[in-house]
């Protein structure tokens, strides 16, 4: 794709290593692009900025306990973040029954997620989460 672009100490710049630092700034500016939306009446792009995770186990109990939920060395840069949370891996089989969860609190290091369940109290569940954050910017 891209030449070596190691500088090593006293070596002269040549042509052929700038034209493939400017190749590859360019084919980076056209991957961003990719994922970008701009509008043209007053040219602020927006960007989608996503971060995903697992709960690990969360024990259920019949009434709802809280869960903070750290996005772990990551921060948004806003606190217009929205996060999705699915159940996922289950470590000791469910009864038929309901899982009740919702999220609160979500802010651009994390959000807590309640979950209840009468059937299987005492069990422990898994949760994947998506959180996502458009930036705007102008160009």
């Amino acid at each position: 794709m891209v030449d070596n672009l190691t500088f090593d100490d006293g070596e002269p710049i040549t042509q052929n290593k700038l034209q493939s630092l400017y190749t590859a700034i360019k084919t980076l500016e056209g991957q961003a692009a990719k994922a970008s939306i701009q509008n043209l009446t007053d040219n602020t792009v927006s960007t989608p900025v996503t971060f995903s995770g697992s709960t690990g186990g969360v024990l259920l109990n019949k009434t709802y306990t809280s869960y903070p939920i750290k996005f772990n060395g990551f921060n948004f840069e806003t606190d217009t973040v929205r996060v999705v949370v699915t159940p996922a891996t289950v470590s000791s089989r469910l009864n038929v029954g309901s899982i009740d969860y919702y999220v609160t609190d979500v802010s651009r290091s994390g959000f807590t997620l309640y979950a209840a369940s009468v059937a299987n109290a005492g069990k422990t569940i898994g949760f994947n989460y998506i959180a996502n954050e458009v930036r705007i910017s102008v160009k």
